[in-house]
């Protein structure tokens, strides 16, 4: 799995962090569910339901440490669509900062 896919994924999800009540899973909402069916590894406790937490813990294993909005265009893309995800507001979109706005 490369980078611009982990990061289309989270593109995709993003918007479900700030959902209200109950956790999101791969069985209650269906954007989870397509990057579910799409990546199956990203269920890592492996009982088939994929959940905010564990998307998390993909893209951290998987996307590059180093990965920004400035060498990644789909981080680019995601600082346009999510423009709080930019924590410290330097314009500039980190591996870091997604992993925190995806809690």
């Amino acid at each position: 799995m490369n980078a611009k896919c982990i990061a289309i994924m989270a593109i995709g999800v993003l918007p479900l962090a700030t959902a209200i009540g109950g956790e999101l899973t791969s069985k209650n909402n269906p954007k989870l569910a397509k990057v579910m069916a799409a990546f199956p590894k990203s269920d890592t406790n492996g009982d088939k339901v994929l959940t905010i937490s564990e998307l998390r813990t993909f893209v951290s294993a998987k996307m590059p440490d180093k990965a920004t909005s400035k060498t990644n265009p789909y981080l680019k893309r995601l600082l346009k669509e999510e423009k709080d995800a930019d924590k410290n507001g330097d314009a500039l979109l980190t591996k870091a900062e997604l992993l925190a706005h995806l809690r």
